[in-house]
């Protein structure tokens, strides 16, 4: 009896890894190329240096019918150069007259659903299979990033980046560049997780490169797909320096008085240790930048929980 269990557990265990190794393997791979110059950010994707390129086109549905083929086509490009990372996305539409693009604020996307078109990327440098970045682009160029872990995101991460959004006659284009100064990495990868998805709102449509199953989340970077190619960059000295200052003239208007000039400023230095341990130095801070607690209605018994911001 005890034989005959161990050769079921046996074979439990290697039907969970075959299946295991089996859905990696389906994750469709994305190449990187590298260039000597990147594209002039403007959101046309018709510089010449996006030719060199691989084109990936293999976007699944992931609502509302899982795995089906998308009503639009969607296509990536990624390149880098010596500095950064270089992300194209042109989203094929039918009906361009029709694509939503009504925010220009930044960090607006809380909600997992948005009313404007919207593509997301997902960005695994570390390949712990827990943490992972995220950015945002709707039509307009406006643009959130933040960090995700598990299946959970938040907004609070603020990195310097950058997008170009433009609606033309077949669909929009999202050109992003994000610096690998921006973000901590790991070295010496033989790839690093991506996955975009982009969202479609007047046809309640989501289209991802992997997870694509109704229990899937975005959000997990463990089902993000493969991005090879990236070699041989560098983060740098890891060092941000930003300063601030503010400058005023006061006149009270009355007979005899002066213009009385007031000058104040600090600076920030932040400073990456390791991918997972950064310092942070501030002089004279200013507290005009510091975020707001969310404001949060409480139906509930229970006390409400506001994360530590300042």
């Amino acid at each position: 009896m005890t034989k005959k269990l161990a050769m079921a557990t046996c074979l439990c265990a290697l039907l969970f890894l075959g299946g295991f190794f089996l859905s990696g393997q389906s994750r469709p791979v994305v190449r990187a190329v590298r260039v000597d110059k990147g594209p002039k950010l403007d959101g046309f994707l018709d510089d010449k240096v996006w030719e060199q390129a691989v084109p990936f086109r293999d976007f699944r549905m992931a609502e509302p019918k899982p795995d089906s083929e998308p009503s639009e086509k969607t296509e990536l490009r990624v390149i880098y150069d010596r500095d950064n990372l270089y992300l194209g996305v042109h989203c094929y539409d039918g009906e361009p007259f029709k694509i939503s693009g009504q925010t220009m604020a930044h960090d607006a996307f809380e909600d997992e659903h948005s009313s404007d078109d919207l593509v997301r990327i997902l960005l695994d440098p570390f390949q712990d299979k827990r943490n992972a970045y995220v950015f945002f682009v709707n039509p307009r160029g406006a643009r959130s990033e933040g960090l995700a872990a598990g299946e959970s995101y938040s907004l609070n991460w603020d990195g310097i980046w950058d997008a170009r959004a433009r609606v033309s006659k077949d669909g929009w284009n999202a050109e992003i560049r994000i610096p690998f100064k921006t973000i901590s990495f790991k070295s010496g990868l033989e790839y690093w997780g991506l996955n975009v998805e982009r969202d479609i709102p007047r046809k309640q449509e989501i289209i991802r490169i992997s997870g694509t199953t109704l229990d899937s989340f975005f959000y997990n970077p463990n089902l993000a797909s493969p991005l090879k190619g990236i070699v041989g960059v560098k983060q740098g000295r890891g060092l941000t320096i930003r300063p601030f200052g503010k400058a005023s003239t006061v006149n009270s208007f009355e007979l005899g008085s002066k213009y009385e000039e007031n000058l104040d400023g600090g600076i920030d230095i932040f400073k990456n240790f390791t991918p997972n341990l950064v310092g942070a130095f501030s002089y004279n801070t200013d507290f005009a930048e510091t975020e707001v607690d969310e404001r949060q209605i409480n139906l509930t018994r229970f006390p409400l929980f506001y994360p530590e911001k300042r």
